[in-house]
């Protein structure tokens, strides 16, 4: 069994919203600098539905990330969680990236990496939120997709996976090879182990740039289908009335009116 489990370094997540802004050219997000980066917050689920394969099924599990070469820290701490191995795919020569470039990209490092028998990504990215990425390398692979899963077992050459819909919960078989993206309901991530990590401490993580996958990064970059025009911070208006009355009858009913003058109901 070969998992590979797609990571991304994000800012984290829980950083109050006052240390970031966006950048003088209105295109980007410039965070302070004490703001770190971590694992986006679905891919630690995936990367733990990736381990708890490894440990049913004596695999192997590699850890992908496509970004800078900061981004080998979020590499390692999938190897200090119990990775055998993981690629750093270098984004630098290909400029701004949206998501159906990005799933050419990581697709042409996932033929590389065959066979594996399932692809294990998160529901979305923490950051940006488009949970586009997976759909888009299961067509480039021309595999079977099962998106937002919250429950695996594997079986034979199937995946039997439970998944959220809109009516509730679906059963499904997927063949392998197949892409998952899983929620944060799927499971509760494993901390690291002093093992791994002094594991981790002689593993390489190798940089795949255009030529070691056979890409020109023009045409790569050529693969984007939308572009980020500008953005904003919201600004948030908030007005504040204190409606009273000498009992809670007359204090409903001025409530009533006040509401009704704001056209809120």
């Amino acid at each position: 069994m070969h998992a590979v489990v797609l990571i991304r370094q994000v800012h984290d997540y829980e950083a109050p919203t006052e240390l970031f802004t966006v950048s003088p050219d209105g295109r980007g997000i410039v965070a302070a600098r004490e703001v770190k980066t971590v694992i986006g917050l679905f891919d630690n689920h995936a990367l733990e539905a990736a381990l708890r394969l490894k440990d049913a099924h004596k695999g192997t599990v590699t850890a992908v990330t496509l970004g800078p070469a900061g981004a080998v820290e979020v590499l390692k701490r999938a190897l200090h969680m119990g990775a055998d191995a993981a690629v750093l795919v270098d984004e630098g020569p290909y400029g701004e990236l949206d998501a159906a470039a990005t799933a050419a990209i990581l697709a042409a490092a996932l033929k590389k990496l065959e066979p594996f028998d399932v692809v294990l990504c998160g529901r979305q990215a923490s950051d940006w939120d488009g949970g586009l990425v997976g759909a888009g390398l299961a067509e480039r692979l021309g595999l079977p997709l099962a998106s937002l899963v919250r429950g695996l077992e594997v079986q034979g050459r199937e995946a039997r996976v439970d998944r959220l819909i809109d009516e509730g919960i679906e059963v499904a078989a997927v063949p392998l090879p197949c892409v998952l993206t899983v929620t944060n309901e799927m499971n509760t991530p494993r901390l690291t182990s002093v093992q791994n990590i002094l594991a981790a401490a002689r593993k390489k993580i190798p940089t795949w740039g255009p030529a070691d996958l056979g890409l020109d990064a023009a045409a790569a970059r050529g693969a984007a289908r939308t572009r980020i025009l500008a953005l904003a911070k919201p600004v948030l208006d908030r007005q504040c009335e204190l409606v009273g009355g000498d009992s809670p009858e007359e204090a409903g009913a001025n409530l009533a009116l006040a509401l009704r003058a704001a056209k809120a109901v």
